[in-house]
């Protein structure tokens, strides 16, 4: 007996694979969210029965110390190495301990403040020249309110260190910066760095005249005085 060939309609056979295929899709659905379910209960449990141990450290501390690692890091790398950095980052710091405008930036704003500036220049700069660039950055509104700010670079996520600081201590501190610029720019360093004003050159030459003077006049006092011993000794002798 011939066997009886059945011809099948294309178009049965792809709706019928359609179905199938969405029938798994739902399938997988609904085992992923059962899986989810699944997981985010054992993670409330887990977070129910686990409890900090007594004596434990606080977190944020921790998280601090552990910023300070990378602080330190970066700077044995990144500022040690450049040529005047640690010098204006000493006067830069011991300018925000006698001026509370800069005290605002922090020590971490101002170590990245200096090597950020320092390490864009064309030329390794001297103290004075480091010191004045840095001072022009920030008088240029790296700090205002529409400025750039100063980011973290040892943080992962973008994050600018002078967030913190209000309106007014932006405007405050670029003031003061341009005003240090001014200064620096006419020849007044000493109001900058909070020291006495140094002697000009006419007005050392005239302090060496005078100590001058001044020594001579001690040394012919003493010749006038050996003299007079002299004269009396002499006198005691002839009598």
């Amino acid at each position: 007996m011939r066997e009886k060939v059945v011809k099948e309609n294309p178009k049965v056979v792809k709706e019928e694979k359609e179905e199938k295929e969405n029938g798994n899709e739902e399938v997988k659905e609904e085992k992923e969210e059962n899986e989810e379910m699944a997981q985010d209960e054992d993670d409330k449990v887990v977070e129910e029965e686990e409890e900090d141990p007594v004596g434990m450290l606080p977190k944020e501390a921790c998280l601090e110390a552990l910023a300070e690692l990378r602080h330190a890091k970066w700077f044995t790398t990144m500022a040690g190495p450049l040529e005047s950095c640690a010098e204006s980052i000493r006067i830069f710091k011991d300018m925000s301990r006698r001026v509370p405008a800069f005290a605002c930036i922090g020590d971490w704003g101002i170590e990245l403040l200096c090597e950020r500036s320092i390490a864009t220049s064309l030329e390794p700069p001297t103290p004075s020249l480091a010191i004045l660039r840095c001072l022009e950055v920030l008088a240029s509104g790296l700090l205002s309110a529409d400025g750039f700010g100063i980011k973290d670079p040892c943080e992962r996520e973008a994050r600018d260190v002078c967030v913190s600081l209000t309106p007014q201590e932006r405007e405050d501190i670029t003031a003061l910066a341009q005003d240090y610029v001014r200064k620096i720019h006419f020849r007044k360093m000493w109001q900058v760095l909070g020291i006495e004003k140094s002697p000009s050159y006419k007005e050392r030459k005239a302090q060496e005249a005078k100590a001058k003077e001044a020594a001579q006049k001690a040394a012919q006092e003493a010749k006038a005085k050996e003299a007079a011993e002299d004269t009396v000794k002499t006198e005691v002798k002839t009598e």
